[in-house]
């Protein structure tokens, strides 16, 4: 792909594109035609998906497609009348991929993306969570491995999204998750108390919250570190577009349309590493807890050590376990004091 025109990524056989124009698709058909050439391999349209990330259509584009009614496009509203716009445009531009679908969001490698990805994007993962939790339950397993299995088999339905999304509400179900997995009664414990049972000879249970929002620091801080270039990227597309974002997102740092029901996954990320993510439970304890964790990696970094004894720093590992502690105090003692006073 020539520089300034788009990215291209690809996984064994699923490619995904993200392009700056419609302009760039008659490369792209271009590309693939070579390939089908060389390799006998050809792209099944009916399984291909554009997603429209602006409703800015190209005014000139919009008078050669659609002439004396070429009004009807110029302000688009609704998503119906931007997806007929886009099967016109493959209609007569690329009739190859006049088949296309045109949706406000695509499943690609386990995540949906697009401007309306994010009412779909936890609903699968949120429902294994709770599902997997209670089929570990209801199984004989002791306690030990009961947790193992949890921690091998419940835990990463959410841990892959973790890594680019801000994690959904279900604090308020862990409590029963893990009160079931223990075998516990429901109001024997506080999650607090459930979460520091290790501290009194009891299973460590990992915190589904804490993992996540640990999850998303070290994606921000380790993993994906391209965000800083894709938000500039973001923000300049946004002014430079035809008809430009309202003032007010631009200065605020949201340069997406008002359309988006989700933030951006580099925006996300921006959040996680200043340590701003909306979280009633994270956002006045994360600061100080990112500056203590870089802090040790830099004092982990600096020591001495031969160069084969230099283990890996465990930044999320950092990060959760000094969260727990904020967030999760140990509260066991109190909860017996109540009880046997």
């Amino acid at each position: 792909m020539a520089p300034g025109r788009g990215a291209v990524c690809a996984c064994a056989d699923d490619i995904g594109l993200a392009l700056m124009s419609v302009r760039s698709l008659p490369i792209v058909s271009e590309i693939f035609a070579h390939a089908e050439y060389l390799t006998s391999l050809k792209l099944k349209p009916t399984n291909c998906v554009l997603v429209p990330l602006s409703r800015c259509v190209p005014r000139d584009f919009v008078l050669r497609i659609a002439g004396r009614f070429a009004s009807l496009f110029l302000n688009i509203a609704e998503f119906s009348d931007l997806a007929r716009w886009c099967s016109l445009w493959l209609a007569q531009f690329l009739p190859a991929c006049s088949s296309f679908q045109v949706a406000s969001e695509v499943l690609y490698l386990g995540a949906f993306l697009g401007p309306e990805a994010g009412r779909l994007q936890w609903g699968s993962a949120a429902n294994k969570w709770p599902q997997r939790a209670r089929d570990i339950a209801n199984t004989s397993a002791p306690p030990v491995a009961a947790v193992s299995l949890y921690k091998s088999r419940a835990m990463p339905a959410l841990g892959f999204l973790c890594q680019l999304f801000l994690p959904p509400a279900l604090a308020a179900n862990e409590r029963v998750v893990i009160a079931s997995i223990l075998k516990l009664p429901y109001n024997a414990f506080s999650l607090c108390g459930l979460l520091n049972l290790w501290q009194w000879g009891g299973c460590r249970v990992h915190s589904l919250l804490v993992t996540a929002f640990a999850t998303l620091a070290r994606s921000a801080a380790r993993t994906a570190t391209i965000w800083p270039e894709t938000l500039e990227f973001l923000t300049t597309v946004a002014n430079d577009q035809s008809e430009p974002l309202p003032f007010i997102r631009v200065w605020q740092g949201t340069p997406w349309e008002c359309w988006w029901d989700s933030q951006p996954i580099a925006y996300t990320l921006s959040l996680a590493a200043a340590a701003l993510p909306r979280h009633p439970l994270v956002c006045h304890c994360l600061p100080r807890i990112l500056e203590e964790v870089r802090a040790e990696e830099t004092s982990f970094f600096s020591e001495s050590l031969p160069a084969r004894t230099i283990k890996k720093f465990r930044f999320q590992k950092a990060v959760s376990s000094r969260r727990l502690a904020v967030l999760y105090p140990d509260d066991i003692r109190q909860t017996i004091r109540n009880r046997v006073g």
